[in-house]
């Protein structure tokens, strides 16, 4: 049962819905708006009872932390048994000036079965997991890979990036449109391996993302990463983006 749809009519344009089913499905609060929290309130009971229904893993909310109504929003969700899972800084950054430039890297992505192989992909992707400092996911690497095929459809192979030097990989890079938009740019997932990073590389990699978003046709970039994450933060810094907001996530588990 595909309860996206019907979720979707309810929270209209307030929220992004992400739909990760039949493991999850994500509301991304999009504008800082105090009717947002009326919607919420008046139906998160019956959006619980239908991913219930569906089956669902997993149902989470990204709100804004730095909103008028962020308490209130907050407590709705906890008093629903909503667990708080991280804290995030939002980031944007218009792509045109990356029109002409070129990669300082080698980037094979998974159409590329000669180079790169799903198991191989999932295993590079689990040790740049390894030791960051986001938050720890809940998710297993085949969780992960799944939210990619379901969240990008089709074409999600063009968009799982691995990077390399010297043919030996430093990280991995997901670009992609975002769903339901025509050119929004995001990184579904950027990170390095442990043993590559504090060497200065992970701007160059970061700004190579950049320029393949471009390339998909995005004409600007919204990016994330947890609040404690100081190095990403510098990274976004450094490649020009500029924090937006402050959000939240919260989960709620139907086992």
């Amino acid at each position: 049962m595909d309860v996206s749809n019907s979720i979707q009519k309810q929270a209209g344009a307030s929220f992004r819905l992400l739909n990760g089913t039949p493991d999850y499905l994500t509301f991304e609060e999009i504008k800082k708006d105090p009717e947002n929290l009326q919607i919420v309130s008046r139906s998160i009971r019956d959006w619980i009872s239908l991913g219930r229904t569906a089956s669902l893993k997993r149902m989470s909310f990204i709100i804004h932390q730095d909103s008028s109504y962020y308490e209130e929003m907050k407590n709705i969700l906890l008093q629903r048994n909503f667990e708080y899972f991280s804290s995030k800084v939002m980031v944007y950054r218009d792509l045109p000036d990356c029109k002409a430039e070129e990669l300082k890297y080698e980037w094979h992505n998974l159409e590329e079965e000669s180079v790169l192989t799903e198991e191989g992909y999932k295993d590079l992707w689990g040790n740049c997991m390894s030791g960051s400092e986001n938050a720890r996911s809940t998710l297993s690497m085949e969780e992960h890979l799944r939210s990619v095929k379901l969240e990008l459809g089709p074409y999600w192979r063009k968009s799982c990036y691995a990077v390399y030097e010297n043919n030996k990989p430093l990280g991995i890079a997901i670009p992609h449109i975002e769903p339901g938009t025509s050119d929004e740019g995001r990184l579904f997932y950027f990170g390095l391996v442990p043993e590559e990073r504090g060497k200065g590389k992970s701007a160059g990699i970061h700004r190579d993302s950049l320029v393949l978003l471009h390339r998909l046709g995005a004409a600007f970039y919204v990016g994330s990463t947890d609040q404690a994450n100081h190095g990403m933060q510098k990274v976004f810094l450094n490649n020009d983006c500029r924090i937006t907001s402050l959000i939240e996530s919260y989960y709620y588990y139907f086992s």
